[in-house]
Parts: C-alpha cells; structure tokens; sequence
C-alpha cells in the first residue's frame, strides 16, 4: 500500500521529481480550470503588506527564527505539542516582521506563509504517513 506518492511509500529521489512535474501540471491545469471570473469577488491576499513600510524583525532573523521552528518542531518527528509551538513561533513572526516593499521582505513574507500552512497540514495528519513520524 502506498502511502507518500504514486510511485510508493518512503521513496525519496528520482520517482518524487518525476511525480511534482506530473502532479504540478494537473494542479496548475485545476487552478487555472478554477481562477475567479470578472464577476466573482477576488479572494484575499494572504501576502498583502499593510498601508505603508513598518519596523519589525528583520528579515534576516526571520528566516533563522523560520528555520529553527521548522527543523526542530515541524521536521520528520513530529508531536502536537511541538506543532503547536511551531505553529505559534510562525504566527509571532508573521505579526513581528519588517515590512518593505523589496523582494527580500516579500520572499520571506511568502516563507512564512508556507511554513504555517505546513504545520497546520501536519496537525490535521494524526498519523504517520512516508518518512513523516507523528508520535502522539
């Protein structure tokens, strides 16, 4: 039974780029199937800055902060416990950061939002599932 991906559970190098360019290509053809039209209302954008630059932590620390959470509470081992504080770590720093009009700050702004809705993937997943471990 696979568990990870098309071609079986666990398997990490070769058949997984093949399975991104296969699956990237039908995700992109849904998403363009389900772009807004003219009259629906345009959804939120989640990396929309506020009015104006504002002062906060710097990018720099930022991607270090997001990269401690990540590794040490959101990485092959994985509990509730943890997830929630990763979680909660993500969060503090998308309300914290720097905010510039410049690709930097964007690009982490963009991070930080995939690194919350991986955690928040994680939580929803009890079970292990591939290399994933959840112990709780």
């Amino acid at each position: 039974c696979s568990c990870s991906g098309l071609h079986g559970a666990n398997r990490l190098a070769s058949n997984s780029l093949l399975e991104g360019l296969v699956m990237g290509k039908i995700a992109g053809a849904n998403a363009a199937a389900q772009r807004p039209t003219a009259k629906s209302a345009e959804p939120a954008n989640p990396m929309a800055k506020p009015e104006g630059e504002m002062a906060g932590v710097s990018t720099k620390t930022s991607y270090e902060a997001m990269r401690k959470i990540m590794w040490r509470l959101c990485g092959v081992i994985r509990d509730e416990v943890g997830l929630k504080d990763g979680l909660a770590g993500i969060e503090n720093l998308e309300k914290n950061i720097e905010i510039r009009e410049d690709a930097e700050s964007i690009a982490v702004r963009s991070a930080l939002f995939v690194c919350r809705k991986t955690i928040e993937a994680a939580l929803a997943r009890l079970g292990s599932i591939g290399v994933h471990c959840r112990v709780n």
